[in-house]
């Protein structure tokens, strides 16, 4: 019996080398992530802004990040499509990419009303450690938030998870 076995483990483990040698290892491998972010304004015009700030994801993983916003339409009905292309750069050199699209309610002059919105997308790339990342997210926004507030590090502060597939 102790012989059999033995022969059946030597087989069995033969097959797990040569399967990852010949690469046959699952090809993706997936994660949740979490984090917590918040910018302020560098740049606006017509056709879109920037906005610069930081986020921390879970475990104090720190990163800074960079916001590309366009309006690639004019206002409708006092709403305002804003597409979002948003690179985090952490310690390491990775970098992961997010885009989404949201509409903006705006007031009667034209100014985006302040509050709290959702916000979903797509994990869009990274290099490094997220090199060909994919998958989705959720980000919960709030825009009215007052620099002036003691411990407030920007003007928007967003919390997000993210279904992040790593490609092999």
């Amino acid at each position: 019996m102790r012989e059999h076995r033995r022969h059946l483990m030597g087989r069995c483990g033969g097959w797990l080398i040569a399967a990852v040698v010949l690469g046959l290892t699952p090809a993706v491998l997936a994660d949740t992530l979490k984090w917590r972010q918040t910018s302020v304004l560098q740049t606006q015009g017509q056709t879109g802004a920037v906005r610069q700030g930081v986020a921390i994801f879970e475990k104090g993983l720190p990163a800074t990040m960079t916001v590309q916003l366009s309006f690639p339409q004019p206002p409708a009905n006092r709403e305002l499509l804003v597409v979002s292309v948003t690179s985090y750069r952490f310690e390491d050199g990775s970098t992961l990419q997010i885009q989404g699209r949201s509409m903006a309610k705006l007031l009667p002059e034209g100014i985006p009303i302040k509050g709290e919105s959702t916000m979903q997308g797509e994990v869009i790339g990274g290099t490094g450690r997220y090199q060909g990342a994919t998958g989705t997210y959720t980000m919960r926004v709030r825009t009215d938030i007052s620099l002036f507030t003691d411990g407030t590090l920007g003007d928007y502060f967003g919390e997000a998870t993210a279904e992040v597939t790593l490609g092999k």
